[in-house]
Protein backbone atom coordinates (compact mmCIF):
# COMPACT_ATOMS: atom_id res chain seq x y z
CA UNK A 1 0.00 0.00 0.00
CA UNK A 2 1.19 3.63 -0.86
CA UNK A 3 -0.13 6.87 0.03
CA UNK A 4 1.53 9.57 -1.40
CA UNK A 5 1.59 13.13 0.12
CA UNK A 6 2.20 16.35 -2.04
CA UNK A 7 3.69 18.41 0.85
CA UNK A 8 1.41 22.43 0.33
CA UNK A 9 2.90 23.88 3.00
CA UNK A 10 6.27 25.52 2.31
CA UNK A 11 7.08 28.94 3.55
CA UNK A 12 10.54 30.27 2.48
CA UNK A 13 11.34 34.49 3.44
CA UNK A 14 15.11 34.05 4.75
CA UNK A 15 17.94 34.29 2.36
CA UNK A 16 21.25 32.91 3.00
CA UNK A 17 23.84 35.20 2.91
CA UNK A 18 26.67 33.16 4.50
CA UNK A 19 29.59 32.55 5.44
CA UNK A 20 30.23 29.86 2.83
CA UNK A 21 33.21 28.31 5.32
CA UNK A 22 34.04 24.71 3.59
CA UNK A 23 32.32 24.93 0.32
CA UNK A 24 34.91 27.57 -1.35
CA UNK A 25 35.10 24.86 -4.47
CA UNK A 26 31.73 24.62 -5.14
CA UNK A 27 31.22 28.67 -4.50
CA UNK A 28 31.15 29.80 -7.98
CA UNK A 29 28.28 27.55 -8.81
CA UNK A 30 26.40 28.56 -5.54
CA UNK A 31 26.14 31.49 -5.87
CA UNK A 32 25.24 31.55 -9.57
CA UNK A 33 22.32 29.36 -8.78
CA UNK A 34 20.64 31.60 -5.63
CA UNK A 35 19.32 32.99 -3.61
CA UNK A 36 19.46 30.18 -0.98
CA UNK A 37 17.67 29.37 1.73
CA UNK A 38 19.05 27.93 4.83
CA UNK A 39 17.10 24.72 6.33
CA UNK A 40 17.01 25.39 10.74
CA UNK A 41 15.73 29.32 10.38
CA UNK A 42 12.87 30.73 11.30
CA UNK A 43 11.13 31.25 8.96
CA UNK A 44 11.84 28.85 6.08
CA UNK A 45 9.88 25.77 5.74
CA UNK A 46 10.03 23.44 3.09
CA UNK A 47 9.75 19.68 2.88
CA UNK A 48 9.63 16.95 -0.61
CA UNK A 49 6.98 14.86 -1.77
CA UNK A 50 7.00 11.79 0.78
CA UNK A 51 4.85 8.36 0.55
CA UNK A 52 3.92 5.96 3.32
CA UNK A 53 4.67 2.36 2.31
CA UNK A 54 4.23 -1.08 3.78
CA UNK A 55 7.67 -2.11 2.30
CA UNK A 56 10.36 -0.84 -0.26
CA UNK A 57 13.03 -2.47 -2.39
CA UNK A 58 16.27 -0.65 -2.10
CA UNK A 59 17.83 0.67 -5.15
CA UNK A 60 21.31 2.22 -4.20
CA UNK A 61 22.92 3.02 -0.64
CA UNK A 62 24.92 6.62 -0.94
CA UNK A 63 27.64 5.22 1.91
CA UNK A 64 28.31 9.07 4.07
CA UNK A 65 31.91 10.63 4.60
CA UNK A 66 33.07 8.80 7.28
CA UNK A 67 33.17 5.34 5.18
CA UNK A 68 34.10 7.27 2.17
CA UNK A 69 37.14 9.39 3.76
CA UNK A 70 38.50 7.53 7.06
CA UNK A 71 41.11 5.10 6.43
CA UNK A 72 39.38 2.93 9.76
CA UNK A 73 41.78 1.02 12.28
CA UNK A 74 41.06 -2.12 13.32
CA UNK A 75 39.61 -2.19 17.20
CA UNK A 76 38.24 1.29 17.11
CA UNK A 77 35.25 2.39 16.97
CA UNK A 78 33.84 3.50 13.13
CA UNK A 79 30.93 5.37 12.20
CA UNK A 80 28.91 4.02 9.79
CA UNK A 81 26.75 6.62 7.80
CA UNK A 82 24.43 4.95 5.26
CA UNK A 83 21.35 6.33 3.20
CA UNK A 84 19.22 3.80 1.38
CA UNK A 85 17.22 5.11 -1.62
CA UNK A 86 14.26 3.25 -3.35
CA UNK A 87 13.46 3.71 -6.97
CA UNK A 88 10.17 4.83 -7.25
CA UNK A 89 7.94 4.40 -10.36
CA UNK A 90 5.88 7.31 -9.97
CA UNK A 91 7.84 10.57 -9.91
CA UNK A 92 7.92 12.74 -6.93
CA UNK A 93 8.96 16.39 -6.48
CA UNK A 94 11.86 17.40 -4.88
CA UNK A 95 14.03 20.02 -3.98
CA UNK A 96 17.37 21.34 -5.41
CA UNK A 97 19.52 21.36 -2.24
CA UNK A 98 22.99 22.07 -1.55
CA UNK A 99 25.69 22.49 1.28
CA UNK A 100 26.11 25.98 2.28
CA UNK A 101 28.79 26.09 4.56
CA UNK A 102 30.29 23.53 7.55
CA UNK A 103 30.36 20.51 5.29
CA UNK A 104 30.04 17.12 7.78
CA UNK A 105 30.25 19.07 11.00
CA UNK A 106 27.69 19.72 13.66
CA UNK A 107 27.56 23.54 12.20
CA UNK A 108 26.84 22.02 8.35
CA UNK A 109 24.21 24.03 7.03
CA UNK A 110 21.85 22.70 3.78
CA UNK A 111 19.69 24.65 2.00
CA UNK A 112 17.60 25.59 -0.86
CA UNK A 113 17.15 27.69 -4.05
CA UNK A 114 13.29 27.02 -4.16
CA UNK A 115 14.02 24.80 -7.34
CA UNK A 116 11.79 21.64 -7.80
CA UNK A 117 12.21 18.57 -9.79
CA UNK A 118 10.45 15.62 -10.39
CA UNK A 119 12.76 12.49 -9.09
CA UNK A 120 12.45 8.88 -9.28
CA UNK A 121 14.34 8.14 -6.42
CA UNK A 122 13.21 8.50 -2.83
CA UNK A 123 15.14 8.11 0.34
CA UNK A 124 13.80 5.67 2.21
CA UNK A 125 13.61 6.07 5.97
CA UNK A 126 11.80 3.77 9.55
CA UNK A 127 12.06 2.94 12.79
CA UNK A 128 12.53 -0.58 12.24
CA UNK A 129 15.44 -0.30 10.06
CA UNK A 130 18.49 -3.11 11.00
CA UNK A 131 21.71 -3.57 9.11
CA UNK A 132 23.44 -6.59 8.83
CA UNK A 133 27.46 -6.86 8.25
CA UNK A 134 28.81 -10.08 6.75
CA UNK A 135 32.50 -11.24 5.67
CA UNK A 136 32.27 -12.20 2.41
CA UNK A 137 34.76 -14.23 1.53
CA UNK A 138 36.21 -14.70 -2.14
CA UNK A 139 34.11 -17.73 -3.98
CA UNK A 140 30.89 -17.10 -1.49
CA UNK A 141 27.44 -17.08 -3.66
CA UNK A 142 25.84 -14.18 -2.45
CA UNK A 143 22.55 -16.31 -2.09
CA UNK A 144 24.13 -18.23 0.81
CA UNK A 145 24.44 -15.24 2.91
CA UNK A 146 21.58 -15.13 5.45
CA UNK A 147 20.36 -12.15 8.01
CA UNK A 148 20.32 -13.87 11.43
CA UNK A 149 17.16 -12.92 13.73
CA UNK A 150 16.69 -14.02 17.40
CA UNK A 151 19.59 -16.46 17.20
CA UNK A 152 18.20 -17.93 14.17
CA UNK A 153 19.52 -18.35 10.06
Amino acid sequence: MVIHYPYYRTFIYRSYSGPYTGVEDNLEWILANGPWYAQKVVGNVWQADYATVTSANISFIDWGDAIESVDPKINRPYRLELALYSNQYSPMTAYTMTELAFPSSPQETQGTNTTTYESNYAAVASPLGRLAVSEVRRGCQLSSLGMVRSGRR
